[in-house]
């Protein structure tokens, strides 16, 4: 008999195969977080700096691979990448966030689901610059060779090298950047693109104009990779926001799930298509698709409380399940 741990740690991500009308499906697990560098329960003031103490990585990645989620592919935020002066668990510097969540032998998302992982650091200047805050995109490998009882079983392929990109505008806080790599998803191997992002924020980072430049350029930039698309992130912007819902907004080329969620009956909890992602009560965190056939919503929620756990972040996670044709 398999090992039930294992079992439960990657029902999800194996590609599960729904046969219907002759055709082959493919159930996969988004999930956005802004995880706000994993220090939410910290002191933000001396003499135990916000960077100085235990950060929450454990508990992030444990909910990202528990039974209720089983993420396939995760867009982070505010992820800290050998930034001084944050620290690691024995007191040293600088903290590598992505590694620890990728392959940390114990906090990691391949020690717990004995899978492997890959993913895809983006700096604010669009380079895989260390010493930044930047966003972080991971997927389930079937390629990659880490060592684990499930290597090579199940996961996606690569169609092509990642890539990153600086989005325009240099807010106070520094450039925003996407990031997105192309996945052979299922049993035809169809590519899918998914993408992370965070815009600039209000009201002082930057204005409604310089975040809709940004998501013209980020439109602009997602075109030339593969279709059908998935595109996550912190847009810092409202769901009336004309940057989101306007002429030229995101959903003038793209569906936001969290609307075809609440309308189609399918979003937990049900009814508010403003339902807060942030603790502010701003709903800010979006994942979109591409008006395409070959992607339908199955089931998406946004978990202000999670599982009885303490706050990590000051946005919630935004879990949304898909069926790729």
């Amino acid at each position: 008999m398999a090992d039930a741990s294992l079992l439960g740690a990657s029902a999800s991500f194996a590609n599960a195969m729904f046969q219907g009308g002759g055709a082959s499906s493919t159930q996969i697990t988004v999930v956005q977080w802004n995880i706000h560098k994993g220090r939410e329960e910290c002191p933000t003031t001396p003499p135990s700096g916000h960077w100085d103490c235990v950060n929450s990585l454990d508990e992030i990645t444990t909910y990202l691979v528990n039974m209720n989620n089983h993420a396939d592919i995760v867009s982070l935020n505010e992820v800290e990448n050998q930034r001084s002066p944050y620290k690691n668990p024995d007191g040293s510097c600088c903290e590598d966030q992505p590694a620890r969540i990728e392959h940390d032998i114990t906090v990691g998302l391949e020690a717990k689901t004995q899978q492997c992982w890959e993913s895809l650091f983006i700096a604010p200047d669009g380079s895989a610059a260390t010493g930044t805050t930047g966003e972080l995109l991971l997927w389930r490998s079937s390629e990659k060779p880490c060592g684990q009882p499930g290597q090579g079983t199940a996961g996606f392929q690569k169609q092509a090298p990642p890539e990153r990109h600086q989005l325009p505008f240099e807010s106070p806080d520094g450039y925003r950047s996407v990031g997105a790599v192309t996945l052979l998803i299922g049993p035809t191997s169809r590519p899918v693109t998914f993408f992370t992002t965070h815009l600039c924020p209000p009201p002082d980072g930057c204005t409604a104009n310089q975040r809709q430049a940004q998501v013209d350029d980020l439109k602009l930039w997602a075109a030339g990779k593969a279709a059908p698309h998935v595109i996550a992130g912190d847009f810092n912007a409202l769901p009336g926001a004309s940057e989101i819902s306007g002429p030229t907004g995101m959903t003038a080329a793209y569906v936001d799930l969290w609307t075809e969620a609440v309308n189609g009956g399918k979003a937990t909890p049900a009814g508010n298509l403003s339902e807060p992602t942030h603790v502010n009560g701003s709903h800010f965190d979006y994942i979109f698709r591409s008006p395409d056939a070959t992607l339908s919503l199955v089931s998406m929620r946004i978990e202000r409380q999670r599982n009885g756990q303490i706050d990590v972040s000051d946005h919630f996670p935004v879990v949304a399940t898909l069926t790729i044709q």
